[in-house]
């Protein structure tokens, strides 16, 4: 029983550590690739995307052959010669077909260039659907990452606060300072905050597994330095580096090579395919071969209004592509200037910071020495909390500029994939 008893033990020690190894506090790469991986909408991207390759397939596929049969027999008897039976060959004429539609003047081989160039289409969508995700998620664990900062940094200022409380502690229990009793009432305050931001906490991760589709975070991780991703040089290098990898312009501009390859196929179905083949038709046993033709006459309609909509069509794809280099341009100025405004903010924000902290540490030590009021403390408790709210909101916001620019210049691929 005792070897029993440790077997199980071994066997609960090893699933307490895997429960532990699967719940973690989740960094953003992690973030963004579990997203990949579980994400249903991008699924089904995926899935449109394979049936795409399908339709790129069937293109090349050559049209079936046609076969056609007809069998008929003599109605009046009188005409029979000596076979008296109406299944006789020679009371009947059977007729056999074989033929083919003909893709001429190149229409079978500008199917497959518009098949192609839809497919590349669409590969495109699903990359700028994988922009879309990746910023979407990187936001929300950005702000599980903030409520998670603003809960350790009310843990701090109660675990700080509930110090200087102990050893403040009055001898004399029925007679109690007020200004220790003021200690106590800025320590319940504190304490409300941390609930409210544990609260707040639990909300934004509540709000993360549901993107990600898993149950296994269970805190964020704040060491991870994002601001490191993603080499930002100039302005004008974001911009040329967005004109060259940013899927919405590269899905314009191949939407644009598919309709020029529309208007090829269209000019090419002006003409339609005409149907061919051989015929063996045996007539009261007399064996007679042909050929068969069939060819639609294009008199009125010559596939002329397919031809005009394919013309339309690339000057759509024109006027998208200026709109999106324009709108391009637009967000990555946007992005740059907000990104190098928040990178001052929290310099400043750093030296206050500083300042702050140094201010608190000489106010405590004077308070413990009864050599300043209780105000004073406070004022000191006060600033140095919503200086380090103030400091990490400004480091939020640069966080999110950087994701921002990421995303504007089409990064965000490369820096999380």
């Amino acid at each position: 029983m005792k070897g029993l008893f440790y077997i199980f033990l071994h066997i609960f020690f090893i699933i307490s550590v895997a429960v532990q190894a699967q719940s973690q506090n989740l960094d953003i790469k992690s973030a963004l690739k579990t997203a990949l991986n579980n994400n249903l909408e991008l699924k089904t991207e995926s899935y449109k995307l394979e049936q795409g390759k399908q339709d790129a397939i069937q293109a090349k596929l050559r049209p079936n052959p046609i076969f056609n049969t007809q069998i008929l027999f003599l109605k009046e008897h009188h005409y029979y010669p000596n076979y008296p039976l109406i299944t006789s060959q020679f009371n009947r004429q059977d007729w056999y077909q074989l033929t083919k539609k003909y893709q001429l003047f190149g229409q079978r081989k500008n199917n497959i260039q518009l098949s192609l160039a839809q497919y590349k289409v669409m590969e495109y969508s699903f990359e700028e659907s994988k922009r879309q995700l990746l910023y979407a998620v990187a936001t929300k664990w950005l702000d599980a990452w903030y409520a998670q900062i603003q809960m350790n940094l009310a843990k701090q200022a109660v675990a700080s606060l509930d110090s200087l409380i102990e050893k403040s502690k009055p001898t004399n229990s029925e007679d109690i300072p007020n200004e220790y009793l003021r200690l106590l009432i800025l320590d319940d305050e504190y304490d409300m905050g941390e609930i409210s931001a544990t609260q707040v906490l639990k909300n934004e991760i509540n709000n993360l597994k549901f993107i990600l589709q898993t149950d296994t975070i269970t805190g964020i991780d704040t060491t991870d330095h994002i601001l490191n991703l993603g080499d930002f040089n100039t302005l004008e290098a974001s911009i040329s580096y967005a004109n060259a990898y940013r899927p919405d312009l590269s899905l314009s501009k191949q939407a644009l090579i598919a309709s020029q390859k529309n208007i090829k196929l269209q000019h090419s179905l002006l003409w339609p395919s005409p149907e061919a083949g051989l015929v063996f038709n045996p007539q009261n046993k007399i064996p007679y071969l042909g050929f068969f033709l069939t060819q639609p006459l294009p008199v009125f309609d010559y596939n002329q209004t397919k031809v005009a909509k394919a013309k339309i069509e690339v000057d759509i794809t024109n006027h998208e592509i200026k709109s999106t280099e324009q709108k391009i341009i637009n967000e990555v100025k946007i992005a740059y200037s907000n990104l190098e405004v928040q990178q001052l903010k929290l310099e400043k924000m750093f030296k206050a910071v500083k300042n702050a902290n140094l201010l608190l540490s000489q106010v405590r030590i004077k308070y413990l020495k009864n050599n300043t009021v209780y105000v004073d403390l406070w004022e000191a408790e006060s600033t140095w909390y919503e200086t380090q709210l103030i400091y990490f909101k400004t480091e939020y916001e640069l966080r999110k500029c950087h994701l921002d620019l990421l995303f504007a210049t089409g990064k965000i691929l490369a820096t999380f994939e």
